[in-house]
């Protein structure tokens, strides 16, 4: 009987990828974002904006409705993460199983580069950066002293809203039996999910691996406290240089992430090799934007 591995599309299997990757890290999509399928070189700083909202004015019986300049911050980002998840298949291996391997191999890079892009991002998370920080042990912590206090100082500081929450899994798994979260929004039928729900306006990821300097056990925090810029590696068709291989790029469309998609096969080893990259960096954005929690 003839095997199924004919869908094991390098494009289809990116494209899959960067939706599981969206999904299942969504503050990708929750921070200032800059993505482009435009080529950069390794360590290049670029420019992107944050912008504000301008004052509100009375109305002029004069002069109407007088405008005000827009208000950006300037941010320079430094694309200093050059990453890309690779996995080889032999000709036996090709032969040998019916499975969809598309699934299992998106699965498996989306994993993999998000769980780099996430460690990137936190690496962020210090005192030197965001000054302002909530103090509770996990044993302790209700829905009121890690997401009402936090949410309360950023309110106090004029924060906007749409926030975003990571938690450690210590922290995540302590809120999932609070019973006053529960009662709240699931009126005492019990979270059936494995994830938190939004509370509080507040979007919450579990991320297991947090830095733990000064016991830092979550962030919440809103669209501008962080800034992630990314772009693809130079393909090197362009610099007509041989190329032994296709190299393409897929795009991600809701939220515009791109990745890089080389495909080679070697005759001699008889196996091809699909490899998926991309080139990014993180900065800091408001630093009064976001809000660490940090256990007693």
């Amino acid at each position: 009987m003839a095997n199924t591995l004919g869908t094991l599309n390098a494009a289809l299997i990116a494209q899959r990828g960067l939706e599981l990757l969206v999904s299942d890290y969504p503050v990708i999509g929750q921070i200032v974002s800059d993505f482009s399928n435009e080529d950069v070189k390794y360590n290049q700083t670029i420019t992107t904006r944050i912008p504000s909202v301008g004052s509100v004015q009375d109305y002029d019986t004069t002069n109407g409705y007088v405008a005000t300049g827009v208000n950006t911050t300037d941010v320079s980002v430094t694309l200093n993460k050059f990453k890309h998840a690779s996995f080889e298949l032999n000709d036996a291996e090709f032969s040998a199983t019916n499975r969809n391997l598309v699934e299992d191999y998106a699965m498996a890079f989306s994993s993999a580069i998000g769980q780099q892009i996430m460690s990137d991002i936190s690496a962020l998370f210090v005192s030197g950066n965001y000054s302002n920080a909530t103090t509770q042990a996990v044993s302790g912590a209700t829905r009121k002293t890690v997401i009402v206090a936090p949410n309360t100082a950023l309110n106090k500081r004029n924060v906007m809203k749409n926030r975003f929450g990571i938690f450690n899994s210590d922290l995540y798994g302590q809120l999932l039996t609070d019973d006053s979260l529960v009662d709240l929004t699931f009126k005492g039928v019990g979270i059936a999910e494995t994830q938190l729900p939004v509370v509080h306006g507040v979007a919450f990821s579990e991320y297991s691996n947090l830095p733990t300097t000064a016991i830092l056990i979550g962030v919440i925090g809103a669209k501008d406290a962080i800034v992630f810029a990314s772009r693809v590696p130079s393909d090197a068709g362009f610099a007509d240089l041989p190329a032994v291989g296709r190299i393409s790029v897929v795009t991600e469309p809701k939220s515009g992430l791109s990745i890089q998609v080389r495909e080679s096969y070697s005759m001699t080893k008889g196996s091809r090799q699909v490899t998926y990259c991309l080139i990014y960096g993180a900065a800091k954005g408001n630093s009064a934007s976001l809000q660490r929690i940090i256990s007693a």
